[in-house]
């Protein structure tokens, strides 16, 4: 009985995620990266990932409208974070080798 609940719950759920489809938008993996030179413009997209190479403050302004300076205590050599941004400011960055994927 246990057995013959077990598989079916197995079944129900492999026919419920077949059944879905999804947007490539919709999973959380980069699908480009591209190095990004600071500027006082937004970007053509929003970003999923932020990289930076070396440590210093990251002016950005993410998806939502807010501009955040995070401190270079925080952007350290070789810092990353899933954070959808969709500017990188030139004025009040400091960071370099700053990579962004989307």
């Amino acid at each position: 009985m246990i057995r013959n609940l077990f598989l079916g719950l197995m079944l129900a759920l492999a026919f419920s995620a077949s059944a879905q489809t999804y947007n490539n938008r919709d999973l959380f993996a980069a699908m480009d990266c591209e190095n990004i030179t600071p500027a006082n413009s937004d970007l053509t997209y929003a970003t999923r990932l932020v990289m930076v190479g070396t440590s210093g403050t990251l002016r950005v302004t993410f998806t939502g409208g807010r501009d955040v300076t995070l401190p270079a205590a925080v952007v350290t050599n070789g810092w990353s974070a899933p954070i959808s941004v969709v500017r990188i400011w030139a004025t009040g960055t400091t960071a370099a080798a700053i990579v962004a994927c989307r």
